[in-house]
């Protein structure tokens, strides 16, 4: 059985290091996407516990393993590195939520 979750706040912290474990693992049986380290994926998900906008939905196993996940914030909440492309091409950030 799988029981999805959605994560945020107090839960997404506490999900962190499980879910950083996950994407790195995901991302060495594809490392021509990205070979990925702790710190790096940790920070990635720790942006989105600075955003009450934000959630990541896990996937968990009975036993309380994460098996897959999935991120969604607003645009305006992301990296700017993520909108820098929608506003070079005149695209304000409000319209995408």
């Amino acid at each position: 059985m799988i029981a999805i979750r959605p994560l945020s706040g107090a839960a997404l912290v506490a999900a962190l290091d499980d879910l950083a474990a996950l994407r790195i693992a995901v991302y060495r049986e594809w490392p021509c996407v990205y070979e990925g380290d702790h710190a790096c994926e940790h920070g990635y998900l720790s942006a989105y516990s600075a955003s009450d906008r934000a959630v990541i939905v896990g996937a968990y196993v009975d036993d309380g393993r994460p098996v897959g996940g999935a991120t969604a914030a607003p645009m305006a909440d992301h990296a700017a590195a993520f909108a820098e492309p929608f506003r070079e091409r005149g695209m304000g950030m409000a319209s995408f939520h």
